[in-house]
């Protein structure tokens, strides 16, 4: 199934075009936007254009400090930056933290402020995981998608407060969501995500990515493009394993998934869980988003493998083959920073 940018009906067009409070993008945002999607980008542009936010220039020099790139001198301009972490991984990473710094001013109403952070820090961290073990060059592009992808939320926050707080979607899955959402609006948050971000002008995959992101197979015409939604797909899903306490049923699913969408072995999963656990830990601090037990991946790595391995004892492959599975997955490192491009940094 392939899918244009999409339309949403006239009069849920008006309520949002009307809506004061509607989450929008700050002119940084608007700019790197134009930057990335510029066939004539430098990095005399790029370092103008992020200089004009000396919080993100904090984030970026952290970002190039940090123990995964080891370098060996302190990082002091943004210059060093782009030659240490790569143009497209800056790029991506002031996009997301321009954003997520703008958006999380806008005061939400019935929707629950700490659950709807967790859940995008969530599926941000599994898209930049998925990406690791794939060994993708646009992991800081996955780890946006996962991180903005329910932005539709926030809008039908602004313009119907009391349609979430007769929902209790902490404790649902994504999929009942936006059933409930299409029944109340015509559209799902996906849509009008996919809607706004259109709006905005965002390059196509990414304004694309929230069509994608609760289906269990998604499809496009272009194949590495179809990969991508295959990623926000699979992320979603990993953050309600997290969040919502899934049963076994839903993580042999995911771990299926895995294995058909991605070729990787299903008993891999449960590292892939813990490996988003540190991620996200990690996540946290740099965007200053609240993170608790949730993200403690350790219960659920247990009870994954746990799961895994004993339906593995029931398959005529040798045991010692299909454990090595389960360690043989090379995961972002825990002093990985969130939207590092591996094979981007030149």
């Amino acid at each position: 199934m392939d899918r244009t940018l999409p339309s949403i009906p006239v009069e849920l067009q008006a309520r949002l075009r009307q809506c004061q409070t509607l989450p929008s993008p700050p002119k940084l945002a608007l700019q790197i936007i134009a930057l990335i999607q510029d066939p004539d980008i430098t990095i005399e542009k790029v370092v103008e254009a992020l200089s004009k936010d000396p919080a993100l220039v904090v984030k970026i020099l952290r970002l190039a400090n940090s123990a995964y790139y080891a370098h060996q001198r302190k990082v002091s301009t943004i210059e060093k930056a782009i030659m240490i972490v790569g143009l497209n991984g800056i790029l991506s990473f002031s996009l997301s933290f321009s954003l997520v710094q703008s958006f999380r001013t806008n005061q939400l109403q019935g929707l629950n402020f700490q659950w709807y952070w967790l859940r995008a820090l969530i599926a941000g961290s599994a898209c930049r995981s998925l990406a690791e073990i794939c060994h993708r060059h646009d992991t800081a592009e996955l780890f946006t998608a996962g991180l903005i992808q329910d932005t539709g939320m926030m809008a039908i926050d602004q313009i119907e407060p009391e349609f979430y707080a007769s929902h209790d979607v902490t404790r649902t899955p994504h999929q009942q969501i936006m059933v409930w959402e299409t029944e109340q609006f015509g559209v799902s948050h996906a849509v009008i995500g996919s809607w706004l971000f259109s709006q905005w002008n965002f390059p196509t995959t990414l304004a694309l990515a929230p069509l994608y992101s609760d289906e269990s197979h998604p499809r496009s015409s272009v194949p590495d493009q179809e990969l991508f939604f295959k990623f926000v797909a699979l992320a979603c899903s990993l953050a309600d394993i997290f969040l919502l306490q899934s049963g076994d049923d839903v993580i042999l699913s995911v771990a299926d998934r895995l294995e058909s969408e991605l070729g990787h072995g299903a008993l891999a999963l449960p590292t892939i869980l813990k490996s988003i656990g540190n991620l996200a830990q990690e996540h946290a601090s740099i965007y200053d988003i609240e993170c608790g037990d949730e993200v403690s991946a350790e219960l659920i790595y247990e009870k994954a493998r746990d799961l895994l391995v004993a339906r593995a004892m029931q398959s005529p492959q040798p045991l010692d083959v299909l454990l090595s599975e389960m360690i043989s997955h090379p995961l972002a490192s825990e002093d990985s920073p969130p939207g590092s491009l591996r094979s981007q940094s030149h």
